[in-house]
């Protein structure tokens, strides 16, 4: 079977960690990727990645400086359906391989810019994201362990996210190449990939917002409410998480714990409605005394066996070894020039047609010249004004966060995304930020999906989908008649997407799934921690994480769709998109091993190079990427000094005490030194209200019935030739109940029967 990708051919010409991710991506589902290496080497370390995000691509090493291979270049890009580049503004206009200037060789290409803040952006801060980090201010959304102020992100969200947000644009433009023979510009920056994962919050002149404050130890604050989201050590001394959010699991962990008798008992039919007393926690607050008194093994066997939330928390790599994550695939043999055989993290996204290719590592082709793509199928004549999804239609059953927000993707790329809710809501509805996160834009009906009256509905919704997603726990969907072969047998080429927790099958898949359990348990929360400290959380959600890899999944499965008429199953796990945003660890005979440095135990950074320093006033942040960057900084550190200076650091941690950051900031770049001053507070209020950024589409404001005027995150992947769609807020439940009967040719009669019945709600 084809890769849904096969006879695409990728120019990579993107240096760094978003680049790589995304054509590994690609690669792995089966597009041609030829990335091309510059003399020297590559300015960010790759040494490591050729063995995890350079596997099944060719590597072609040009100096672009002679006119040569500066013709090659452009031979490819010529022949290329997508060219990615990351190069500096002044290297793009100097090698000529601007979109206008690609376009004019290749005039359908998909053509892709990564940077910093956007393609137009002229800001002084480096494309890096790292520096994006610092003056974003996602440097204080986490707690440090030993001390105030903001924390070095150990875990590379930013540019885990910023692939995905890339490899999502340039599947939604092919897919409206095929259908209008047109090529694309997508605009894809590292401010994006922060925007992606920021979608649960937006603002509001009455400061509504579902966001817990933290503890001192950077857990979840959730204050007098019947839920538990935090870590508990045992007596192994193994750290288990522990969460509450299903209906009953407070209940039923206090029960296991043998408290039931000492707290005090709900008064309502929602047990989080109900606060706790005073008494109750105090109780809770000795929670960690009690799970002390039993080995983690023995807590996770009662826990799971009582249907409540809760997984280890381990280092990196080690779920290498689990039965879920090797029953779903996800650890793969490649050989390396130089290790061997070693074991990678596979793709995450299982597609029943057209499945990932099997690569190794990275081979190295000077022959490749006179490259030519064979096409991408039917192609042209189609008018796609509102997005490169127009004419699709998502028939969503999901709840809660991370599956719902893979279809907001496909909303705001022009798809009709119809949610399909229970009479009493998505469980997210009491959440207000999140919902409007995941939900923006979609048409809303809310159904009794067990009544045999409502069949007719359901199927005939069923039938004009394009795509049906849900993320129920394996067997539900069977008991409501919605699973894979009953939807096919209506719809033969739809495209299902499966969203579980842990997998459609295997020894985990009836467990309960809730982030951030998945993050501790891959070992997202101890890389985040820094040397020897306990596990914490970090920017960068299991939850968004999921619902970017869905979007990507389904749009895999709509390119394929496109170019040959033929629809298939997808999935993709909670669990796997988890361990997917390891893939930057590998083990070799057992060993396991970074691509990326560790952070430092006090959490200031990988090196004396790639760290933030205290200052006077405030704090900067240096992310040198060569030796030459090494060199600049310790010549405005210490003039004519520097070359004695201490590799270590610690002189630079004490100059650094000298000067405000803001000084510090003026003097590193005059030298060339990537570096940018510490936001110490969210930036995201002022970037929401910002009139430029609201004109732009990355911010959008609406009216909501209930919260007055809001400003929240508007369209993350920005494609040229499609403006955004107009500000639009979640739907209300049920407000578009009506409507969509309508439309399905159920009379306003019958909807009146259907609604006094219980079995169909209109909103007021």
């Amino acid at each position: 079977m084809p890769a849904p990708l096969d006879g695409v051919r990728v120019l990579d010409l993107t240096w760094g960690m978003p680049g790589a991710v995304a054509t590994m991506m690609l690669a792995d589902y089966g597009a041609e990727v030829i990335h091309v290496d510059r003399p020297g080497g590559d300015p960010a370390d790759r040494a490591g990645a050729t063995r995890t995000w350079d596997r099944g691509k060719r590597r072609l090493a040009l100096d672009l400086t002679a006119e040569h291979d500066h013709r090659r270049l452009l031979e490819l890009a010529a022949g290329a359906d997508v060219v990615l580049v990351g190069l500096a503004s002044d290297d793009v206009a100097h090698l000529g391989v601007g979109p206008d200037d690609v376009a004019a060789l290749n005039p359908d290409v998909v053509y892709a810019a990564l940077s910093g803040f956007g393609r137009r952006d002229r800001r002084a801060t480096p494309g890096l994201d790292a520096l994006v980090a610092a003056e974003l201010g996602a440097m204080v959304a986490v707690t440090a362990h030993h001390r105030d102020g903001p924390v070095f992100l150990g875990h590379p969200a930013i540019a885990y996210s910023t692939a995905l947000v890339a490899v999502a644009g340039i599947l939604a433009a092919l897919r409206a190449r095929i259908l209008t023979g047109r090529g694309e510009v997508l605009d894809v920056s590292l401010l994006d990939g922060v925007l992606a994962q920021f979608t649960m919050n937006w603002w509001t002149e009455k400061d509504v917002s579902f966001l817990a404050s933290r503890r001192l130890d950077g857990q979840l604050d959730l204050g007098r409410t019947r839920m538990i989201v935090r870590r508990y050590r045992c007596r192994d001394g193994k750290l288990i998480q522990i969460h509450t959010g299903a209906a009953g699991a407070f209940g039923r962990l206090m029960k296991v714990l043998g408290l039931e008798d000492r707290i005090s008992p709900t008064t309502g039919p929602v047990e989080a409605a109900c606060p706790l007393t005073d008494d109750d926690i105090e109780i809770i607050e000795r929670l960690p005394e009690v799970f002390a008194t039993r080995t983690s093994s023995e807590w996770l066997d009662d826990i799971w066996r009582n249907e409540i939330a809760g997984l280890p928390e381990n280092e990196p790599a080690v779920v290498f070894d689990d039965d879920q994550v090797r029953h779903n695939g996800l650890v793969r043999v490649v050989d390396d020039p130089q290790e061997g055989a070693i074991e990678v993290v596979a793709p995450p996204i299982k597609l029943s047609r057209t499945p990932a290719v099997a690569t190794s590592t990275a081979t190295d082709d000077d022959a490749v010249i006179g490259w030519r793509s064979p096409g991408l199928g039917p192609g042209g004549g189609a008018s796609l004004a509102r997005g490169p999804l127009e004419g699709v239609r998502v028939v969503e059953l999901a709840t809660f966060f991370a599956s719902p927000y893979a279809n907001r993707f496909l909303r705001d790329l022009g798809a009709d995304v119809i949610k399909i809710e229970p009479t009493s809501g998505d469980p997210m509805r009491s959440l207000p930020d999140p919902f409007e996160g995941a939900s923006r834009g979609k048409r809303a009906i809310a159904l009794d999906l067990k009544a045999a009256e409502t069949r007719p509905v359901v199927e005939g919704l069923l039938r004009r989908a394009d795509v049906v997603q849900h993320n129920f726990r394996p067997g539900v969907a069977e008991r409501l008649g919605v699973d894979d072969a009953s939807v096919r047998r209506l719809n033969p080429e739809v495209v299902y997407c499966y969203a579980p927790g842990y997998g459609s099958d295997g020894p985990k898949s009836r467990l309960q799934s809730f982030a951030p359990l998945h993050s501790g348990f891959v070992g997202i929360h101890s890389e985040a921690s820094g040397e020897g400290n306990p596990p914490m959380q970090t920017f960068g959600n299991e939850d968004y994480y999921n619902g970017q890899l869905n979007a990507v999944g389904m749009l895999l499965a709509l390119v394929h769709k496109a170019r040959t008429g033929e629809g298939q199953y997808v999935e993709c796990a909670q669990l796997s998109s988890s361990v997917f945003v390891t893939s930057h660890w590998y083990r070799v005979g057992g060993e396991r091993r970074s691509s990326l440095p560790h952070l430092d135990h006090d959490q200031f950074g990988w090196s004396a190079y790639a760290r933030i320093y205290q200052c006077l006033e405030g704090y900067v942040c240096v992310y040198c990427m060569s030796d030459r960057h090494q060199a600049a900084l310790r010549r405005v550190v210490f003039g004519d000094d520097a070359v004695a200076v201490d590799a270590s650091g610690d002189q630079l941690v004490y100059e650094f005490y000298g000067r405000p950051a803001a000084e510090w900031v003026d003097a590193l770049r005059a030298a060339g030194v990537p570096c940018a001053e510490v936001a110490e507070r969210s930036w995201l209020l002022e970037y929401l209200v910002d009139d430029d950024v609201v004109a732009a589409g990355r911010a959008t404001r609406f009216d909501h019935p209930e919260h007055g005027p809001v400003s929240a995150i508007g369209r993350i992947v920005q494609l040229e030739s499609y403006p955004a769609l107009e500000p639009v807020r979640a739907p209300a439940l049920g407000e578009h109940s009506r409507e969509i009967l309508t439309e399905l040719g159920v009379t306003d009669d019958e909807v009146d029967r259907l609604v006094r019945a219980g079995l169909v709600r209109v909103a007021d």
